[in-house]
């Protein structure tokens, strides 16, 4: 029992260093997204700012928001393809 208790927590921690370098990596690649949209994407998915919120603080339009997040997700997505090509 405890020995089982002793490899779970091995594994337990394996699994947060493996959550930890994906995290870096995902913080180092949205850097690479111009200002704005860096900005944007931090607003929504790391401080959990919904896009109607989002747009009001902005002093936009929520029409803006949806563009702006399809744009950034998009370029995003770009960098990722370009980067599993070169692997």
């Amino acid at each position: 029992p405890m020995e089982n208790k002793v490899v779970e927590a091995a594994l337990i921690d394996q699994e947060i260093d493996r959550l930890k370098k994906e995290i870096a990596e995902i913080i180092e690649t949205i850097q690479l997204l111009p200002t704005e949209e860096y900005d944007f994407l931090h607003k929504v998915y790391v401080q959990h700012i919904p896009l109607k919120d989002v747009h009001v603080d902005s002093g936009k339009s929520y029409s803006w928001a949806k563009t702006m997040h399809n744009r950034a997700l998009g370029r995003l997505q770009y960098i990722l393809d370009e980067r599993e090509k070169t692997k």
